[in-house]
């Protein structure tokens, strides 16, 4: 991501067109979805000292049912997020933070373009100091 790069790799990041292009689409990928629930962090593993726990025996009794589950049904699944779920965020926020290096998507079609005009110009320049038409 831009935001964590040094000052001299910003530099560099700015004049590639990429760079642009990608926050271009990203943004436009943004208005299209506001947001966004990154990936559950997978929950630690044992460590390697730790006994497995044994399986239960096929003939175990099943869990007492609850009063909004009748015996043999699954329960519930809860409203609330998984303690390890990140919370939603905007799709861009990772690669352009909000407020740091976020332009919009019309900034970069238009340094898009400016970029292009300046790569047609300095061709048309060295073809011109070479003399080739």
């Amino acid at each position: 991501p831009v935001h964590e790069m040094g000052a001299a790799t910003k530099v560099l990041a700015h004049a590639m067109p990429s760079r642009w292009a990608f926050e271009a689409l990203l943004l436009l990928e943004n208005e299209q979805r506001p947001t966004w629930t990154p990936p559950e962090v997978p929950a630690p593993s044992l460590p390697d000292d730790t006994p497995p726990t044994a399986p239960e025996p096929a003939d175990a009794p099943a869990p007492a049912a609850t009063d909004a589950q009748t015996p043999g049904e699954a329960a519930p699944i809860a409203d609330s997020p998984a303690p390890n779920s990140p919370p939603e965020q905007d799709v861009a926020e990772r690669y352009f933070p909000t407020g740091e290096t976020r332009t919009s998507a019309r900034a970069g079609a238009i340094v898009l373009t400016a970029m292009l005009l300046l790569l047609i110009g300095a061709v048309h320049t060295i073809l011109m100091a070479r003399d080739v038409h």
